[in-house]
């Protein structure tokens, strides 16, 4: 198997044949890479609409699936399986079957190897982004902020990943996950934000949170006669996503609510929380009916 990339575009307009780059794979003998960007398939989106959007990432997702099970299968020395995986025909096969929105470009060979380094800058150069490791890592912000919170004596001190639910909640009109809850002569609330996702499902997240502090700041200022403070656990998305606006808008605008802070300032505070006189908030939701 001969080293070589290939860009992916995704086809916007049938007639004019107009054409978005999106993404790269490159293949090597030691490693299959892929990235794409969430920014572009976003754009390609408010293009296409919802429906064939969801059919591209699915054939995306099948193509991610092949890159880990190659991957795998070279680690474990089944190099037959490996090597056998990408190929033209395969990748022809993928491409029919997205019925020619999702595209490859002619395989270009390289000499030599294929390093992790090399592919970020190929990917750099022909999408015309910043390479996002979480973008296509699905749920890499999610276990990054999970490991954040392993701090010993934690859960002694705050609620991790406490369910509201209207029930118990007085205001609350939908059952809501927040991150990580805790007092200390105010009510503290932390949730996470995950930037990679798409900016609609970014907005939904953002608009529950500010509902889920409108509500929980009452419980604060009946229980400790202050407001609470309501913190968003985010990490920076790349400035040309369309994310980028919606990240800087909530830390201008919303500043009187939110305030953002990185998965590495939520492991300090995580440690503070453990060592000194936090209780979790629950004791007073459960108490309050």
């Amino acid at each position: 198997m001969n080293t070589f990339i290939t860009p992916l575009f995704v086809q916007t307009n049938p007639l004019s044949l107009e054409k978005i780059v999106f993404g790269l794979l490159g293949v090597s003998e030691q490693a299959v890479y892929f990235h794409t960007s969430d920014h572009k398939l976003s754009v390609a989106e408010q293009l296409l609409g919802k429906p064939v959007a969801q059919f591209i990432k699915n054939s995306l997702s099948s193509l991610r699936e092949t890159v880990k099970q190659h991957n795998k299968a070279f680690k474990q020395e089944i190099f037959g399986k490996a090597l056998s995986a990408f190929n033209a025909s395969y990748i022809n096969t993928l491409s029919q079957y997205s019925n020619g929105l999702l595209q490859f470009g002619e395989p270009m060979p390289l000499a030599g190897g294929l390093s992790r380094t090399q592919f970020v800058d190929l990917y750099e150069k022909f999408v015309g982004e910043p390479y996002n490791p979480a973008a296509s890592g699905r749920g890499a912000f999610a276990r990054l902020v999970k490991k954040t919170l392993d701090v010993p004596g934690l859960d002694q001190k705050a609620d991790i990943y406490y369910p509201l639910k209207p029930g118990k909640i007085k205001g609350l009109l939908k059952p809501t996950n927040v991150t990580l809850l805790t007092t200390h002569g105010v009510l503290i609330v932390y949730q996470q934000i995950d930037f990679t996702n798409t900016e609609a499902v970014v907005a939904n997240n953002l608009y529950e949170y500010e509902a889920v502090a409108d509500v929980l700041n009452s419980y604060s200022k009946a229980n400790f006669n202050r407001p609470g403070q309501f913190k968003i656990v985010a990490e920076t998305p790349p400035i040309l996503a369309p994310q980028h606006k919606q990240f800087e808008t909530i830390k201008e605008i919303k500043k009187s609510i939110f305030s953002v802070i990185t998965p590495q300032q939520l492991a300090e505070e995580a440690r503070l929380i453990a060592s000194n006189g936090h209780v979790k908030a629950s004791v007073i939701l459960e108490e309050e009916k």
